[in-house]
C-alpha cells in the first residue's frame, strides 16, 4: 500500500462520518467517535506493516495502539482484514470480523456484529460483504 492510498481510505472513512473532510474535521472525529479511530489505527498500522522500513518500528506502537482501543471499544477486527475505503463504525461494542472476510466499500457495523467462518456444511469459509451494506 502506497501512502496516498493510506490516505484516501482515511479520507473515504472520515467522509462518511460527517460528509466532510479537512483537518478541523479530522481532528474532532478522531476524538469524537471511537469508530473512527479504531479504523484510522486500524489503517494506519496495515500501512506501516507492509512498508519495510517501518516493519519493525513505528508498526509495533500502531499496532499496540490499535490493540488497545480494540480491548477498550470492544471491536475486533485484525491488522490487514480486507476492507474497502468508507468503513463507518457507527456504535461500538461487540464487533468481531475474521481476518480472512473481505468488506467493500461503503459500509456500515453496529455493536452486536460478528463476521466469522463457517466450518460445515455447503457453506464452508468466510463471507464477502459487497458494497454499500449495512449490518447490525
Amino acid at each position: 500500500m502506497k501512502f496516498e492510498e493510506l490516505k484516501t481510505l482515511i479520507a473515504a472513512d472520515l467522509y462518511r462520518y460527517n460528509g466532510l473532510l479537512g483537518l478541523t474535521v479530522f481532528l474532532k472525529t478522531y476524538f469524537k467517535e471511537a469508530g473512527f479511530k479504531y479504523t484510522f489505527w486500524m489503517r494506519v498500522a496495515e500501512y506501516l506493516h507492509q512498508n519495510s522500513l517501518t516493519r519493525y518500528t513505528l508498526y509495533v506502537i500502531a499496532k499496540y495502539i490499535h490493540y488497545r482501543l480494540g480491548y477498550k471499544f470492544g471491536i475486533s477486527i485484525p491488522i490487514g482484514t480486507d476492507i474497502g475505503p468508507g468503513l463507518y463504525i457507527g456504535h461500538f461494542g461487540t464487533i468481531i470480523v475474521n481476518g480472512k472476510a473481505k468488506i467493500g466499500r461503503n459500509c456500515n457495523l453496529s455493536q452486536g456484529v460478528t463476521i466469522g467462518q463457517s466450518n460445515r456444511g455447503n457453506f464452508v469459509g468466510v463471507p464477502t460483504i459487497g458494497d454499500n451494506v449495512y449490518l447490525g
